[in-house]
């Protein structure tokens, strides 16, 4: 029988229970230890999953449990205190999206994830990502399937939250970019491999809370492909789009960043003639596979599916899409260092 795998979790609030409920799906994998600065949270959290242990502070859960897997799900603002206190203590770290507050924290994290002896395997959570039709898009789009991609469309819209969240306050990294706009990056970025090289930007600064809530930008990648994302916290209801257009055809994804909602699927036109086909795939939580995923690359070695400085490289294109919001021009995107 295959030992149980031991997973432990920093930050009660909302999605920790979507990642609980991800655990608690797979065989041989336990949630053995969670943490929250409010212990009355940590422990309503374990009393509710059946979680052996509560903490509130990280190093003492490290220090009384041995994990595989850590789960970061704290607002983005505390990921630059949390990273480097337990960095070399864990093989595994699945942060919640996105990256920190900025291009600045993210390549903190890369630099302490680089340096860390014990090569932990560290994953943006983008849970998406790890379902089949994500899988299957993906595969379709770089395979050749619809020829060479030159254009990506991303966009994810919903209406407005509390000022006192995190993603209404810029001294946390909000914004609707940071928050939501962040998943259509993403998906452009599983989309093609070159690294996008400047930006444009036009949207809307809320004055009430200080953080773009409407932003559409342009991005450019070295090998000529653009992308055209849209994130918004002014829309009445959810919108999702990834369309991924080549020279010979076009995947378009319905709930790309939900996909599974009922009505998701793949549409696919292909030359000749834009023969149509829609493809569908059964239910799955989406959390279960990305965990599992995180926790095979730390048995094997192999490169995370979400890579880390791919992951810094959307910090810096949001950075600059707020630049080139704020500023009117396009802007440069900096290349990560060496």
């Amino acid at each position: 029988m295959p030992d149980v795998k031991k997973v432990g979790l920093i930050g009660c609030g909302g999605i920790a229970n979507a990642h609980a409920r991800g655990v608690a799906d797979l065989p041989h994998v336990s949630l053995v230890a969670c943490c929250d600065v409010t212990s009355e949270r940590a422990q309503a959290y374990a009393d509710r999953y059946d979680v052996p242990r509560s903490f509130t502070d990280p190093s003492v859960m490290l220090d009384a449990t041995e994990l595989d897997l850590l789960i970061i799900s704290t607002w983005p603002g505390a990921y630059v205190d949390i990273v480097p206190e337990v960095v070399e203590r864990v093989p595994a770290i699945l942060c919640q999206k996105p990256l920190g507050r900025n291009g600045e924290d993210a390549l903190k994290i890369r630099e302490w994830v680089a340096k860390a002896p014990n090569r932990p395997k560290f994953m943006e959570a983008f849970m998406y990502r790890h379902h089949p039709l994500t899988l299957h898009a993906i595969d379709l789009a770089k395979g050749g399937a619809i020829g060479d991609v030159y254009h990506i469309r991303g966009v994810f819209t919903q209406g407005r939250g509390s000022l006192q969240n995190w993603r209404r306050r810029p001294e946390l990294g909000g914004g609707s970019m940071q928050d939501i706009g962040c998943y259509a990056l993403n998906g452009a970025l599983a989309m093609t491999d070159a690294r996008p090289v400047s930006a444009s930007a036009v949207g809307w600064i809320n004055p009430e809370s200080g953080v773009e809530e409407r932003i559409s930008g342009l991005i450019e990648f070295e090998d000529g492909t653009s992308a055209h994302l849209e994130s918004s916290f002014e829309t009445p209801r959810w919108r999702q789009v990834l369309e991924v257009v080549g020279t010979a055809g076009v995947v378009e994804v319905v709930n790309p960043w939900t996909p599974d909602m009922d009505g998701s699927g793949i549409r696919v036109f292909q030359e000749p003639g834009q023969r149509s086909s829609w493809l569908t795939f059964g239910a799955v939580n989406r959390y279960a596979p990305e965990i599992a995923h995180l926790l095979e690359c730390a048995d094997t070695g192999a490169e995370p599916r979400v890579r880390l400085d791919r992951t810094v490289e959307a910090m810096l294109t949001i950075d600059a899409l707020i630049t080139s919001l704020k500023e009117r021009a396009s802007v440069d995107i900096a290349a990560l260092p060496s």
